[in-house]
């Protein structure tokens, strides 16, 4: 007949026992039980290569969809994940002040750029072809003009004002503003304040 053993704790510690004292067929009372090496399988099913243990509703063992490699991708967090993501976005729409004619360059994107109050010549700020700089769909780009005028060209894809639907240059008025987003690889739509 087989035993029911009360396996406590780690071996060395109240009645626990070594695996070598088990006898075929004993069974393990398992509110008792303290795995402390590897466990090759559990006696109702065997463990998918690579999970993760977790307990269910019941507070019986279970795997995880989660993967031991996707648990790995965790690492490095030392604090709430979130708190770690707000550390490195960027809140605040970096500028670049120009004060000459401009061609947009891949680092611009999700820029201002600024035609500032002490350059008083009507400038070209230019959106490159997608041939020469391929900004990703989706980039936004400000144009942000503080005095005389500023010409927003675009080299050889189009430039959609939006609400008119007009292609082509834009003029942007002294204390103007104006954002202009990539839509398609060669379509950007662009919309604004003092903008014809």
């Amino acid at each position: 007949m087989a035993t029911v053993l009360p396996l406590k704790s780690i071996a060395g510690i109240g009645n626990a026992r070594t695996l070598g004292e088990f006898s075929p067929g004993d069974q393990i009372d398992p509110g008792y039980v303290a795995i402390t090496g590897a466990a090759s399988s559990i006696l109702t099913a065997n463990l998918a290569q690579g999970v993760v243990l977790i307990s269910d509703s019941n507070g019986k063992v279970a795997d995880s969809p989660v993967t031991g490699s996707e648990l790995g991708m965790l690492s490095g967090v030392t604090a709430a994940i979130q708190t770690q993501l707000d550390g490195k976005a960027t809140r605040e729409i970096q500028q670049n002040s120009r004060s000459a004619a401009y061609t947009l360059v891949l680092s611009d994107a999700g820029k201002h750029i600024l035609h500032p109050l002490a350059d008083n010549n009507a400038r070209t700020f230019t959106i490159p072809a997608n041939s020469s700089v391929p900004f990703p769909i989706g980039t936004s780009v400000w144009f942000v003009n503080e005095r005389n005028t500023v010409t927003i060209a675009i080299a050889s894809d189009t430039l959609t004002l939006s609400p008119g639907g007009t292609t082509g240059s834009r003029t942007l008025a002294a204390n103007g503003m104006a954002m202009a987003l990539k839509i398609t690889a060669t379509k950007w739509m662009i919309s604004g304040f003092g903008l014809t």
